[in-house]
């Protein structure tokens, strides 16, 4: 069989209407009220707690007189030092220790296995949900 036999067989394309995809329109009204009932409580969590914050910290900022006030202040210098610390040294030791634990727990022991499944997966259950409320909340 032809190339042009096999465009000669198909099915006739109707052109009294433009071809739309199935499900394509306006909401109805109780659909949309249920999106702005979604909607609003996001707003207003990302307005208190993204928006204003970061709007406050750049009202802040603009002040030159409050930068001389934070060098100035006894307790830059020691909180500068923790958060180098903790990030510097706290972080990359637990990302280690992490990459450590999922190798020894990659292996195929019986044991190795067993001890998965009781210590580690109640635990990974509290830390998803605990990851996804942040993700979220951020």
């Amino acid at each position: 069989m032809s190339t042009d036999q096999l465009v000669a067989t198909r099915t006739p394309v109707s052109v009294k209407r433009p071809w739309r995809p199935p499900e394509r329109g306006h909401l109805r009204r109780s659909d949309f009220r249920w999106g702005i009932a979604f909607i609003v409580p996001y707003a207003a969590v990302l307005l208190a707690f993204i928006v204003y914050p970061f709007g406050y910290a750049l009202w802040m900022a603009s002040k030159p007189s409050l930068y001389a006030d934070l060098i100035a202040d006894p307790h830059y210098l020691p909180t500068v030092v923790n958060t180098l610390l903790f990030v510097g040294l706290g972080v990359n030791v637990k990302m280690f220790l992490a990459l450590l634990l999922s190798g020894f727990f990659l292996r195929r022991r019986w044991w190795i296995r067993a001890l998965l499944a009781v210590y580690v997966f109640p635990w990974l259950i509290a830390a998803a949900q605990a990851c996804i409320s942040f993700h979220w909340m951020l």
